[in-house]
């Protein structure tokens, strides 16, 4: 018959769950907050809580600090996989400078950032909106 199929259910929530987490098979690393909205980081900004993936419970938050800064917490309760915790902040420009509990970390040419600790203080600048001539 033509009934509702679970599997879709499945879908939605994996979709909506990969928002905060998914893992790279290739690498073995857990990715973070690829699917957050900006706007989301205003205020308060977001939060994770014990979200079960293959490493553990995952904790995070995340949210703007500054103009150009936002800052991301780690939590203690996941262990860190071989590939580490790949950060794709859900910033539009050039990612300026991270540091990892204190410490500098670099930045991939792809704008991502490989973090190597938990629990960790991240804190994430980034270029300031580039205003070009007008063209009269």
């Amino acid at each position: 018959g033509d009934v509702p199929h679970t599997w879709i259910s499945s879908e939605y929530a994996q979709a909506a769950r990969s928002l905060f987490v998914y893992e790279h098979d290739h690498d073995h690393s857990l990715v973070l907050a690829a699917g957050v909205p900006m706007a989301w980081l205003n205020d308060s900004g977001v939060r994770v809580t014990k979200l079960p993936t293959p490493y553990g419970l995952l904790s995070y938050s995340l949210r703007r600090t500054g103009m150009n800064e936002i800052r991301m917490r780690l939590f203690k309760g996941l262990t860190l996989p071989k590939g580490g915790l790949v950060v794709e902040p859900p910033i539009p420009r050039k990612l300026l400078s991270c540091t990892v509990n204190g410490s500098p970390i670099p930045i991939t040419e792809e704008g991502k950032i490989v973090v190597r600790e938990c629990p960790a203080r991240i804190v994430i600048s980034w270029s300031p909106l580039e205003l070009t001539p007008s063209l009269a």
